[in-house]
C-alpha cells in the first residue's frame, strides 16, 4: 500500500487552518505564527530527508601530492564526496579559490562531475603565487551539499615582462594643455609602477614633462586573439581539456555534421587537429556545450551541460 511520510501532511494541515480561520474572519498574528511554524517544521522535515556528505580535496602533480610546483605545471584538483562513509558516483563538484565566498561567475575554477570512481578532478596550469582551493559539492535531491577543507599550492617561477600600451588624454586650450597618460597591462597580478614621460615629437622628442603612474584600477577583459578555421561552420562547440595537458580545448560540430578538434595552446589560440581521431580512446569528458544558430550572434547562444564518450 502506498504511504506518504508524516512530514508530507504539514503543509496541506497549514493550508487547511489558514483557510479556516480566515473564513471565520479570526485569523491572527497568533494562526500566522502557528501556520508559520508548521511550515518551518515541514521545511526543517525536508530538509533533513537529504543525507549529510563529507567532500575531501587533494591536490597532484605528475601524480604524485603537490603543495609547491614550477610555473607551467598541470596540476590535478580531484575531490571525493562521501554519506555515512560511502563514495558518491554522481552528483557535480566545483572548484574554487577559498576567498570566493560563492564558488561561481570568475571564482570558478571549474567543474567537474564525480564518475563511477567516486572522483571529480579538475586539471589546469595555476599562475604564479601562492593559492588555495576548496571543492564545493553542490548536492543532489538526495545528498546535501558540502564544501572542503582548502588546500594550499605554492606556484614559483618569475613573471616576465609583460606588454604594455599607452594612451594619451589632452583638456584644456592653447596655451594651457593638461596632458594624462594611461598605461594598460594585461596578465601581471602587480600593478605597473613607474613614471610617463611626456615627449614634443614636432621637436626632436624633447622631454615636456614626466608623471607618476598613480594607483592602479583592476579590471577584467578579453584578449585580442584568435585562431583561423577556414571552410568551419561551427554549430556546437564543447569546451574540455580533450588530451590531458591542463588547457581547455575545443571539440566542434560544423554546419554539416562533421567534427573537429582544436587544442589550446594556453595563450587564447588553438591548433587544428583535424578529427576526432587524434582524441585517446574512450576519453569520457564533461563539458559545456555551446549552441548556436545561423543568426548568431544576433541571436544569443543557448548552453547545456552534458557528459558523454568523445571518441571510441
Amino acid at each position: 500500500m502506498f504511504s506518504m511520510p508524516w512530514s508530507a501532511y504539514l503543509p496541506i494541515l497549514a493550508i487547511v487552518l489558514l483557510t479556516v480561520f480566515s473564513r471565520q474572519h479570526k485569523l491572527t498574528k497568533r494562526y500566522v505564527a502557528l501556520a508559520a511554524a508548521v511550515f518551518g517544521l515541514w521545511t526543517s522535515a525536508s530538509a533533513q530527508t537529504r543525507s549529510a556528505t563529507v567532500t575531501a580535496l587533494t591536490v597532484t602533480s605528475n601524480a604524485a601530492p603537490a603543495s609547491t610546483v614550477a610555473s607551467g605545471s598541470v596540476v590535478a584538483l580531484a575531490a571525493t564526496v562521501k554519506s555515512s562513509g560511502t563514495a558518491l558516483t554522481t552528483g557535480q563538484v566545483n572548484f574554487c579559490d577559498v576567498s570566493a565566498k560563492y564558488c561561481t561567475d570568475i571564482h570558478l575554477l571549474g567543474t567537474a562531475q564525480l564518475t563511477a570512481a567516486g572522483i571529480a578532478t579538475l586539471k589546469f596550469r595555476p599562475g604564479i603565487g601562492s593559492h588555495s582551493y576548496k571543492a564545493v559539492f553542490v548536492g543532489t535531491n538526495s545528498y546535501a551539499g558540502s564544501t572542503s577543507n582548502a588546500s594550499e599550492l605554492t606556484v614559483t617561477g618569475t613573471i616576465p615582462l609583460l606588454a604594455t600600451a599607452e594612451t594619451i588624454n589632452q583638456a584644456g586650450s592653447w596655451g594651457a594643455y593638461t596632458l594624462s597618460a594611461t598605461v594598460t597591462e594585461i596578465g601581471n597580478t602587480v600593478p605597473p609602477a613607474g613614471s610617463i614621460s611626456f615627449l614634443d615629437t614636432n621637436h626632436g622628442n624633447a622631454a615636456l614633462a614626466t608623471g607618476t603612474l598613480g594607483s592602479a584600477t583592476r579590471d577584467v577583459a578579453w584578449t585580442n586573439v584568435n585562431t583561423s578555421a577556414p571552410n568551419l561552420a561551427g554549430v556546437y562547440y564543447a569546451v574540455a581539456d580533450l588530451n590531458g595537458d591542463g588547457i581547455p580545448d575545443l571539440f566542434v560540430q560544423d554546419y554539416f555534421g562533421t567534427y573537429d578538434v582544436f587544442l589550446g595552446n594556453g595563450d587564447g589560440t588553438f591548433t587544428a587537429k583535424g578529427s576526432a581521431s587524434v582524441l585517446p580512446a574512450k576519453l569520457v569528458h564533461s563539458y559545456w556545450v555551446i549552441s548556436t544558430t545561423m543568426a548568431f550572434p544576433t541571436s544569443p547562444p543557448s548552453m547545456r551541460w552534458s557528459t558523454r564518450q568523445l571518441a571510441t
